[in-house]
């Protein structure tokens, strides 16, 4: 949970090791926030990214906490800006859905 506003919830198929890595989440995660650019080429070789290469949906925890998620969702993308976790040498990025393309096939 970040902040206690925001929640993963996995897609309705998850991988393997999607799911062993989500039972590392505890808690309250800390993200540091990163200009989109100066990470997306060493991670994604400059494609989108897909549904099919999205581990997690993060969503609003609680209805009364929408306002907090949204204003989130636009400062991430007004700044062009994307958060970043490493666990257990595993990369954690939140990015906003519009950098999602729904119609991708290559998974990451």
């Amino acid at each position: 949970m970040l902040n206690n506003c925001i929640q993963a919830y996995p897609p309705s198929k998850v991988k393997r090791k999607v799911y062993e890595f989500s039972r590392l989440l505890s808690g309250t995660l800390k993200f540091e926030l990163v200009p989109r650019e100066a990470i997306w080429t060493s991670q994604f070789n400059n494609h989108f990214p897909g549904k099919k290469d999205t581990g997690l949906y993060f969503l609003a925890s609680e209805r009364e906490r929408f306002e907090i998620y949204t204003a989130l969702v636009e400062f991430l993308r007004n700044k062009d800006s994307v958060m970043r976790m490493l666990i257990n040498d595993v990369v954690l990025l939140l990015i906003t859905k519009s950098l999602i393309r729904m119609n991708t096939t290559r998974a990451i």
